[in-house]
């Protein structure tokens, strides 16, 4: 007999992110994840050279950017193409976590679609499209669940369970599937505050005896690592070490979604006597977690709000976008920054960098690049941050932990999950899989693993 369940992958083939895995067993179609990898197009569009927001999918079926698949697309989406609508042929999509490499290009899809994610993740998502013009997802029915309930679809029924990434409501997904279960990992780490939350999912899968294990493996790279100082607590240590030790203003920046951070943050301004101070972004994702229960920094407790100058210059409400006029009352600017220097620690993004021409920061100021270490002598970008920070005599400092596991982790979890075959996705070390590990099946682009 013909196996009933099959794997095809469209995404995160030998490349970070982009994942979209289709699981298909009997008649029912699931995607796990569709987001778009980070080298997506960059052959083509650069900078502000972008696909055309009112073309659709026209520009990016053009260049391969989304597969050509019937049944899938919105009919606005496909209304310039050459790919006729047609009704939906899928079930459902269960996205992992809300990293634009995850989820962006569920834009595109049809709205009856149902999306499957995290209570926590759909807050991040209504935050993120709430606060960005860029964050645009399309009309959907989004189905938030609890991680640890069975959610049935067709003939699948489908287990969450959170993991610790750099985003809170972060799941990997047991499928159970007529040909056993299939583990999807999503993105996950060991070293976070919720690295229980793996350990428990590694367990978890391990007594499935799974069929298959998709595994992503950022980190299974043959590149010496760069950059990370270990763990979320290692990160707190070091920049306690500095802003303990500062006298003048400690800038911080760090990934707008990563609330664990943020956390860390907080509370290193806590422990030296600062006040830590974000944007109106930050302060808004805080907010709508609060609402749902969710521990995180508190406004007006663990933080204040620092308002960048809009149109008229004057701090005015009006001046700001509507979601932004609950903290712009009690929000502070640059006046107050200048002359509380050593009393705060501010977040603040490289591309708002320009607030320092109007704080003026007194020499001898701290800058700490809590972020992937993307940069080499050739990167235009790290240039351009480290001449701002030059000009004001900011002392550079890298402290970041990753939001993945290591290469030896991830054999160590392999292992032990010990699953009939081995996918390996969103990694470029794919080969590296093969070397370390058994059973090892490297997808290839719109080609069913049958099972």
């Amino acid at each position: 007999m013909e196996p009933m369940t099959t794997l095809t992958f469209y995404g995160g083939i030998s490349e970070i992110g982009g994942n979209k895995v289709l699981l298909e067993d009997r008649k029912t179609r699931v995607w796990f994840d569709f987001g778009q990898s980070f080298t997506s197009g960059s052959d083509y569009f650069i900078d502000w050279l972008q696909p055309r927001g009112v073309a659709g999918a026209k520009d990016y079926f053009e260049f391969d950017l989304l597969p050509k698949i019937p049944g899938l697309y919105s009919r606005d989406s496909l209304k310039l193409t050459d790919l006729k609508y047609r009704e939906p042929e899928f079930d459902a999509i269960f996205i992992s976590h809300p990293h634009f490499d995850h989820i962006a290009h569920i834009a595109f899809v049809d709205e009856s679609i149902p999306i499957y994610l995290s209570k926590v993740g759909r807050a991040i998502v209504e935050a993120w499209e709430q606060s960005s013009t860029q964050a645009d997802f399309g009309e959907h029915k989004y189905f938030p669940f609890e991680p640890g309930k069975k959610i049935k679809v067709g003939s699948l029924e489908v287990l969450p369970l959170e993991v610790d990434h750099s985003i809170p409501g972060a799941c990997g997904f047991i499928a159970y599937t007529s040909e056993g279960a299939v583990v999807y990992t999503g993105d996950f780490r060991k070293h976070g505050p919720r690295a229980t939350m793996t350990e428990e999912f590694v367990e978890r899968a391990a007594e499935e005896r799974p069929a298959a294990m998709v595994c992503e493996g950022t980190r299974v790279t043959p590149k010496e690592e760069r950059g990370y100082v270990g763990g979320e607590e290692e990160v707190r240590q070091e920049s306690d070490r500095i802003v303990a030790e500062a006298k003048k203003l400690v800038v911080a920046t760090f990934y707008g979604r990563d609330v664990d951070r943020m956390a860390t943050f907080a509370k290193v301004a806590k422990d030296s006597g600062r006040q830590f101070a974000v944007s109106t972004r930050t302060a808004l994702l805080l907010t709508m977690l609060e609402r749902i229960g969710m521990e995180v920094p508190r406004l007006g407790h663990d933080f204040l709000v620092y308002a960048r100058r809009k149109a008229a210059g004057e701090f005015e409400e009006m001046d700001y976008y509507k979601w932004e006029r609950p903290f712009i009352k009690d929000a502070v600017n640059f006046e107050h920054v200048n002359c509380h220097q050593g009393e705060l620690l501010l977040n603040l993004d490289f591309y708002h960098f320009a607030e320092l021409v109007d704080i003026h920061p007194d020499p001898g100021g701290h800058f700490i690049h809590s972020m992937s270490e993307p940069y080499s002598e050739e990167d235009l970008e790290a240039e351009v941050m480290q001449n701002w920070l030059r000009h004001f005599e900011l002392r550079f400092h890298q402290i970041h932990a990753s939001g993945h596991c290591s290469r030896r982790e991830i054999e160590a979890i392999v292992k032990e999950v010990n699953p009939k075959h081995v996918i390996p996705v969103h990694t470029e070390g794919s080969e590296i899989f093969r070397k370390v590990l058994s059973n090892v099946i490297v997808p290839k682009y719109g080609e069913p693993i049958k099972f």
